[in-house]
Order: structure tokens, then C-alpha cells, then sequence
């Protein structure tokens, strides 16, 4: 009986590490789409401020423009 007992705990212990990494891999899964996402949408941001800057010239044209309206 002991070596039942002993076979059991063995068993439910060696369970519950796997279910718990079943548990884990959706969450997982689920942070590695946000983490894509952001990722595209951080490309996205930086895309358009590299437009917006080359549509505002170059620093000393900007510079200038600035002044200029004054």
C-alpha cells in the first residue's frame, strides 16, 4: 500500500507541472501576437514621422522657415 501511496503522489506531481505548462503556451501565444503587433504598429508610427520629417526639409530649413515667420 505504501508503494501505491508513493506511486500516486509520483503521478500527481509529475501531472501537474504539465498541465501547467498546457496552461502557460495560450498565454504565451497570446503575448507573442501583441508583441508582433506593437511591433508592426511602432513601424507604422515610425514611418510616418520619417515622412512627416522629410516633408518639413532639412534642420537648417526648418530653422530658417521658423524664423522667418516671426
Amino acid at each position: 500500500m505504501r508503494d501505491a501511496g508513493s506511486r500516486q503522489k509520483m503521478t500527481v506531481g509529475t501531472r501537474l507541472p504539465v498541465s501547467n505548462v498546457l496552461l502557460c503556451l495560450p498565454q504565451e501565444e497570446q503575448h507573442q501576437r501583441e508583441v508582433v503587433l506593437l511591433h508592426r504598429r511602432l513601424e507604422d508610427l515610425e514611418s510616418v514621422q520619417q515622412h512627416q520629417m522629410e516633408e518639413l526639409g532639412p534642420p537648417a530649413q526648418r530653422d530658417q522657415d521658423i524664423s522667418g515667420q516671426s
